[in-house]
């Protein structure tokens, strides 16, 4: 990985960690004080890579699985479009929208939801 990275290159190595399932890969774009959750801190909140790498890691352990369909960079945010499956019993996928700040070449915060219009407004 270089020093520096524009979010566009932050962007297609997300796409490809998720296409791999690499949660290796994934990790080395997580900043140090990485923090995924909603704006209230709540038991369900990660912070740090550790925490951010195991809960992707629980979900898949759990066989969700994530299907990246659409990725749109927006200034220093990520936005992907996840198709998941294997959240609930229904066999259609269900889209999902993770949006992700970059500083200093690496993800800062991850933001989750199911609504795109929301999943907008946190990109920007």
């Amino acid at each position: 990985m270089s020093d520096t990275q524009t979010p566009s290159e932050v962007a297609q190595k997300l796409g490809d960690a998720f296409a791999l399932r690499d949660l290796g890969r994934l990790a080395t774009l997580l900043h140090p004080q990485v923090r995924w959750g909603g704006d209230e801190e709540t038991d369900e909140t990660c912070h740090g890579p550790d925490a951010v790498v195991d809960c992707y890691a629980a979900l898949l352990s759990n066989g969700v699985t994530a299907h990246v369909d659409e990725v749109v960079v927006c200034g220093q945010r990520i936005m992907l479009r996840l198709l998941v499956h294997g959240l609930d019993a229904s066999t259609d996928a269900v889209p999902h929208y993770q949006v992700f700040r970059v500083a200093d070449s690496l993800v800062d915060d991850i933001r989750g939801s199911t609504d795109r219009t929301e999943a907008q407004r946190l990109l920007g």
